[in-house]
């Protein structure tokens, strides 16, 4: 296995009495994107302004090509960084904005107009080299910051909320754009972003993080479809958690039976469940995709359990709703929405649901 570009061991940072960072470590590998996922306070952009040079941790190490960077400054590590302001000078062209890391380097005249031309182009800015940043729109404002960041030729691109300023479209299509980029020249990248879908289009893994602790890293389908515990499942995505207490194994199955309610006896795979003594508290976790919703007249399905439609909202594709079951527990469901059709069901509207065996999710925590 080849070693790793960036390799980071116990990493800890303090502001005061306040831990910002604590015994954060990972690897990544040359050519991945990783996402930094979190709510805000968490320590996201803290763990980057550390890879940046503006940081320096408490604790720990960080190592870059096997090399210890700490002691380097930020101009002299193979480090860019594209902040969420984007940081462009006002008072400086286009040229200038991006061509600035490479003139602080001295670099020959010719080699720096040669690069800028060559990352304009990249990034689908050329012609547009002598325009004030006033004069561009927020996309391309956006462009240039990427390029400035991609003009040193960095080993390692950290991205602070890089699309947060754009609307919803030009973000969409910004990912788009940025993911054949970052393709194209195979460069790592760290994004830290709010944004979960944002996260999941880009992203080869996805470090979800919580009080300055990354409590779970994996793909974006391991980050979604098997969380490690009930602060990713609820954050990563939509969820419906119901805290149960487990009965016993039965087969193969795990049952368990709402903590709310002991009249509701559910069941989840025993393969996939942690290991729980009975009696033991849990969480079941549900996706709304995978809640099936059915009129109450309809009675094939024999493990489907009774419940009441209290919210529905219309989301172009898809209908979303809220259920009622036994009293205290609630579900959440998504359906394709019947194009030109009214909403398939109300609220008020008695319905049974469902779910695939294997789509809930036992949580010990």
């Amino acid at each position: 296995m080849p070693p790793a570009l960036l390799a980071l061991r116990g990493v800890c940072k303090r502001f005061g009495a306040v831990p910002a960072l604590a015994d954060v470590g990972f690897n990544l590998a040359a050519g991945e994107v990783l996402a930094i996922l979190g709510p805000s306070g968490c320590g996201k952009t803290t763990l980057l302004r550390i890879l940046a040079g503006f940081e320096a941790p408490d604790e720990g190490t960080v190592a870059l090509d096997g090399r210890d960077i700490l002691p380097v400054p930020p101009w002299r590590r193979p480090v860019n960084m594209m902040f969420q302001s984007y940081a462009l000078f006002p008072h400086l062209t286009v040229e200038r904005n991006v061509a600035f890391g490479l003139r602080q380097e001295r670099l020959p005249r010719a080699e720096i107009a040669a690069r800028v031309a060559e990352v304009l182009a990249l990034v689908r800015l050329a012609g547009l080299e002598r325009r004030m940043p006033h004069a561009l729109s927020g996309g391309q404002r956006q462009r240039v910051a990427l390029a400035r960041a991609l003009a040193k030729k960095p080993r390692l691109l950290l991205l602070d909320e890089p699309m947060a300023a754009l609307d919803r479209r030009l973000r969409e299509e910004t990912q788009v754009e940025l993911l054949a980029l970052q393709r194209r020249l195979g460069i790592a990248c760290i994004l830290v972003t709010h944004d979960q879908a944002e996260a999941m289009a880009l992203a080869h893994r996805i470090a979800v993080m919580e009080k300055g602790r990354i409590v779970q890293l994996g793909s974006p389908a391991e980050i979604y479809r098997r969380p490690a515990n009930r602060f990713v499942a609820s954050f990563v995505g939509d969820a419906s958690l119901v805290a149960v207490r487990v009965l016993g194994q039965e087969g193969g199955m795990l049952a368990v039976v709402a903590a709310a309610n002991d009249t509701l006896h559910l069941s989840v795979p025993a393969s996939t469940a942690p290991a729980l003594p009975p009696g033991g508290m849990g969480w079941l976790m549900l996706r709304p995709e995978a809640v099936q919703v059915a009129p109450a007249s309809r009675t094939e399905d024999a493990g489907a359990l009774a419940a009441r439609i209290t919210h529905a909202s219309y989301a172009g594709a898809l209908m979303h709703y809220r259920l009622a079951l036994a009293e205290g527990i609630e579900l959440r469901a998504s359906r394709p929405a019947a194009s030109g059709d009214a909403p398939p069901f109300a609220p008020g509207d008695a319905v049974r649901v469902s779910w695939p065996p294997g789509a809930a999710v036992l949580l010990a925590e």
